[in-house]
């Protein structure tokens, strides 16, 4: 489970580091980089809650949030790229599919 290696942290000592956005995550397209930066910051919380210790509960809730939140994103970019007939808009949504697949195979 991706908790696990965070667990390892009770000892003060920084593990895992915020990732920061900025420009170059951008994408370009105002709709996306926002829903990037919900994920990055859903992604964020859930690293300092397990590192800070909060409860099984809170930290399944957040991860239950940042994955509803990633299916939601996906379907919404899959829509954008059809609506601007992104070229390669098959091979994007077989990696989406694959993500999600991988993460239901580990929870």
């Amino acid at each position: 489970m991706l908790i696990e290696p965070y667990k390892a942290a009770s000892s003060g000592e920084e593990l895992v580091k915020d990732i920061v956005w900025d420009k170059t995550l951008s994408v370009d397209v105002k709709e996306i980089d926002e829903d990037h930066r919900r994920l990055v910051e859903l992604f964020n919380i859930l690293t300092h809650s397990i590192v800070e210790g909060d409860s099984a509960n809170y930290i399944e809730a957040v991860l239950e949030e940042l994955i509803s939140c990633t299916v939601w994103h996906f379907k919404h970019e899959e829509r954008l790229m059809l609506k601007y007939g992104y070229e390669d808009f098959v091979e994007h949504k077989t990696e989406h599919q694959e993500l999600i697949a991988s993460e239901s195979s580990t929870s």
